[in-house]
């Protein structure tokens, strides 16, 4: 297991921009999701480097983000 700093780590509230499923692209990554409302999975975490989302997180508790390996291989 990998331990990394995120000492800097600070929340931020986002503005999700809503996807339009007409906009959809057959093979696309995700398979059978669904479209949410901001706000509705609070417990969700974007990583993000030089301003750009990188990966993403779940929040399993209040100082713990799980997140895949290949998000911190490096």
């Amino acid at each position: 297991m990998k331990n990394l700093d995120w000492s800097n780590i600070e929340a931020k509230n986002v503005y999700i921009e809503p996807i339009n499923p007409a906009d959809d692209i057959p093979g696309g990554r995700v398979i059978g999701g669904s479209i949410v409302t901001a706000n509705s999975h609070p417990y969700q975490a974007a990583i993000i480097i030089n301003d750009r989302s990188f990966c993403g997180g779940s929040l399993i508790s209040t100082r713990w983000v799980l997140t895949a390996a290949h998000c911190t291989s490096g």
